[in-house]
């Protein structure tokens, strides 16, 4: 059986450790476990050290973010020959355990997808949560058959083509890293995942999932406030303006602000001008480290690892 490391990034995560590292304990097919905590400070390395000692655990200074973190990982698993690499939420666990085995499976025997995912549950394993569902039915893949499969009692497919999944379960072979390579520091904390897909893309590579591989995402139970600093326009721009498939925008969006800033001072609407003056700015300040994204993952290759 393949080589498998699963790297969970970990951050004030208490409530989820023991589901999480229990079911990899619990887990059908053998697994080693990295755990790189991002300076938490609700005590969780000490916990899982203690209640988990056959995790790898790294205890990272200060926080690198989510795609950082797991490019710890990535080249560990390069370096020591793991065949792949399974990123799991900390907030994320097997439904079953054989949950991962299948999964593994699935990708020896359909090297054509750059990233497998899981099938998501909400936490209470009762219903297929609102993400993975609107993947799953996506109008731009009608071919896909999920809901028509499960409407006409037919078998599941193993694997059904997606156009984009979230990072909280992916696995990615050998392959995948040698050739798309890790998380892009451009992304400190969302954002990353869209960006390893758009790149996954431009090279001519697919996502899949497996229904019969499940894991629980414990999304509904959440804090309020989880991960909300990382969201906004900040992220989402980067988003666009780092794709690959759709290069050289920034002149155009620093253009854009820049105008809009004159126009409202000229009517005197001082905080939208001040708004886009600031993402203006932004813009500038970033240009060139978006350039040397776009031309480094335009390239094949174990990049940023």
């Amino acid at each position: 059986m393949p080589n498998v490391l699963v790297i969970i990034v970990t951050y004030n995560g208490m409530q989820w450790y023991d589901r999480c590292l229990g079911s990899l304990r619990a887990s059908v097919l053998p697994v080693q476990v990295m755990v790189v905590d991002n300076a938490s400070t609700d005590g969780s390395a000490d916990y899982i050290a203690s209640h988990f000692p056959e995790v790898m655990l790294i205890r990272s200074e200060r926080n690198l973010g989510f795609g950082q973190a797991n490019n710890i990982g990535m080249r560990y698993a390069l370096d020591h020959d793991f065949d792949f690499v399974f990123l799991l939420n900390q907030d994320a666990w097997l439904f079953r355990p054989d949950t991962l085995q299948i999964l593994v499976e699935q990708a020896v025997q359909h090297p054509e997808y750059t990233i497998l995912s899981s099938l998501w549950l909400y936490g209470n394993g009762l219903r297929i949560t609102q993400g993975s569902s609107e993947h799953l039915t996506n109008a731009k893949r009608p071919d896909n058959d999920f809901i028509s499969d499960l409407y006409f009692h037919r078998p599941l497919k193993p694997i059904y083509e997606i156009p984009y999944i979230g990072a909280a379960a992916w696995l990615l072979s050998r392959q995948t890293l040698c050739t798309i390579g890790g998380f892009d520091p451009l992304f400190f904390h969302r954002g990353e995942d869209d960006n390893y897909i758009q790149r996954v893309f431009y090279h001519h590579g697919k996502i899949g999932v497996c229904p019969q591989a499940p894991i629980c995402h414990d999304i509904e139970n959440r804090p309020d406030d989880y991960a909300k600093e990382y969201e906004g326009w900040d992220k989402n721009i980067l988003v666009e303006l780092a794709d690959v498939n759709a290069p050289d925008q920034v002149n155009r969006w620093k253009r854009y602000h820049i105008c809009a800033a004159i126009r409202q001072c000229l009517i005197g609407k001082w905080k939208e001008a001040g708004d886009n003056l600031a993402r203006y700015r932004f813009l500038r300040q970033k240009q060139a480290l978006i350039r040397h994204s776009i031309l480094t993952n335009q390239t094949l290759g174990a990049h940023w690892l």
